[in-house]
């Protein structure tokens, strides 16, 4: 479990009602009236914990729970004060304009697969914008998005520390917490898992616990090791001719392949560790994209290594860059850590 109790930076004094969760789960809950909390049936890991209440700064920070319970302690919000750069104007949500801006910042953050029908944005008026030159999109300040999705039958907390929207670099950062929504009939009950199960099936989660499982081709995964860069391609299908080149297929019983990534374990029997000196090129075989092909998908490390649980989620988004179908994945699409395919 995990402990602690929020208080305010100035009075000392705990703060009521701060939503503490942790990023990526269902995990989380209201302080009580003094501030205190505890996350209870939580298991071993490492964790993103946010704690946020309108008016107040959020804070973000890792906790880990390899050795047991967890009592952080005090947790201080500073009283939020917003400071604009001079001269920018952050337009109202009635403005034409910042529909307009939060339409595309929506479309970017849920993914190439949103359906806004499926999507009901509770509070978008928190968002703000700021845009620089040439329409590139920042956010004024942070803002937690509370969303509901009736893809997927989840009410989404989304907290949004940062974003840039721009022709030549777009990206959120930001840290979901989930609770699932009560289906209003059996239909829609098994319409949701349908749609749960649509979403997993050939996903980056899928992928790496099929590859920690060495069970690839039976998940219908077809993956290669390459040193193709995907930044370099000047089509997402073109291939770039070098006699240097080398793309084969990645199985890790051959020899060659274990020279080039490495899995294996840590301190923590939940988590591994994958070591490569390569891009993956990935290609599921089991779902088909707008075009009737078998999306295809590249992932570039920006170290030599990355930890992954061993239901395939990955630990630190920052630590790899996708390319093709993973990179359009968004939002929209996203299940909580604890999904479990079997139930």
């Amino acid at each position: 479990m995990i402990e602690g109790r929020v208080i305010d930076t100035d009075t000392k004094e705990g703060i009521p009602l701060c939503n503490v969760y942790l990023s990526g789960t269902s995990y989380g809950m209201l302080t009580d009236t003094n501030g205190r909390f505890i996350i209870k049936n939580l298991p071993p890991g490492e964790y993103t914990l946010v704690v946020s209440h309108i008016g107040y700064s959020n804070v973000v920070k890792t906790v880990s729970l390899l050795e047991g319970d967890k009592d952080i302690g005090l947790v201080s919000l500073k009283e939020l004060v917003t400071d604009l750069e001079s001269g920018v104007t952050v337009e109202s949500s009635e403005d034409k304009k910042w529909k307009s801006r939060f339409k595309r910042l929506s479309k970017f953050m849920m993914g190439e697969n949103f359906k806004p029908k499926n999507i009901e944005y509770e509070n978008a008026w928190v968002a703000e914008f700021i845009e620089k030159k040439r329409g590139v999109l920042r956010p004024a300040n942070e803002f937690s998005l509370k969303i509901e999705n009736r893809y997927l039958g989840y009410r989404t907390n989304y907290l949004v520390t940062d974003f840039m929207l721009s022709n030549r670099l777009q990206y959120v950062v930001g840290y979901p917490n989930f609770e699932p929504l009560e289906p209003s009939s059996s239909k829609e009950e098994k319409r949701w898992k349908r749609n749960r199960e649509e979403a997993y099936n050939g996903s980056l989660r899928h992928f790496f616990k099929s590859l920690l499982e060495n069970t690839l081709e039976e998940n219908e995964f077809l993956a290669n090791l390459t040193n193709e860069d995907p930044e370099k391609l000047r089509d997402h299908y073109e291939r770039v001719i070098d006699a240097g080149n080398y793309n084969f297929a990645l199985n890790l019983d051959e020899p060659r392949v274990q020279k080039l990534i490495q899995i294996e374990p840590t301190e923590n029997e939940n988590i591994k560790k994958i070591t490569c000196k390569s891009i993956i090129e990935v290609y599921h075989l089991g779902t088909v994209d707008q075009d009737g092909e078998s999306p295809r998908s590249m992932i570039k490390l920006e170290g030599s290594s990355f930890l992954v649980y061993t239901n395939g989620v990955l630990l630190n988004m920052r630590s790899l860059r996708l390319f093709g179908d993973f990179a359009q994945k968004g939002l929209y699409e996203m299940l909580p850590f604890e999904y479990d395919l079997s139930k």
